[in-house]
């Protein structure tokens, strides 16, 4: 992660984690949504 703080630009680490945690939050929703939508579909077409 320091590596990953150092390219981006970030003083420090704790901005890199709160960026990541912040995505993958998002990225998971994103994710939960389309599983819902592709549930309610599938049990229609049975």
């Amino acid at each position: 992660m320091v590596l990953a703080s150092r390219q981006l630009g970030h003083a420090n680490t704790d901005v890199t984690l709160c960026a990541c945690a912040d995505h993958a939050a998002s990225a998971r929703d994103a994710l939960e949504e389309s599983y819902a939508g592709m549930a309610v579909t599938s049990q229609i077409a049975t």
